[in-house]
């Protein structure tokens, strides 16, 4: 019966899709103009700490620095293998190899960690800027926007954010705003 749990979710996901488009679409419900869209988004852009975009966007940089630190200290340790072996005895060459490769496949583990942290940490922080503007764009009452984690979802809001911003285009050219 451990399926039970994932259905009643997928359940629960339906309802909750449905009443929120049941909502959006009742004759009573207050929809947002482009214009009001837009003047919602500033104000809750202004209110975002100046230092959190910088924040996010410092990040990748710093990640491709790794990256390239990563791969000189890797072609350091090759070239100083190199060396090594070159000046080694052929008695001590099979232990020189070992511990070359075990010295490698620490390197190895310890960038992919220090990538794997990086990265963690960088999804984080975009998912948690997704939440807030998902947040804020359910706050002001544009349909189809709630807070989620579903890609399915996730997919459907971005498609309805292009769809804003070609209307938004569309009007601003049209000299109606």
């Amino acid at each position: 019966m451990s399926s039970s749990g994932p259905a009643r979710a997928r359940t629960r996901i339906r309802s909750n899709i449905s009443e929120k488009t049941e909502t959006w679409l009742s004759p009573d419900a207050t929809h947002p103009t482009l214009t009001e869209l837009e003047r919602i988004c500033r104000e809750e852009w202004e209110k975002m700490p100046q230092n959190r975009c910088a924040k996010l966007t410092e990040r990748y940089p710093r990640r491709l620095e790794t990256v390239i630190a990563a791969k000189a200290l890797k072609q350091d340790i090759a070239r100083k293998h190199k060396e090594a072996l070159l000046s080694c005895k052929s008695h001590n060459l099979a232990l020189l190899k070992t511990n070359q490769l075990g010295e490698q496949e620490a390197l190895e583990i310890r960038v992919r960690e220090e990538q794997r942290m990086m990265d963690k940490k960088i999804v984080s922080e975009i998912d948690q800027k997704v939440t807030d503007q998902q947040n804020t764009l359910e706050k002001a009452g544009v349909p189809g926007f709630y807070i989620t984690a579903n890609p399915q979802e996730l997919t459907m809001q971005m498609n309805l954010l292009e769809l804003i911003l070609k209307l938004q285009q569309k009007e601003s050219q049209s000299g109606f705003i």
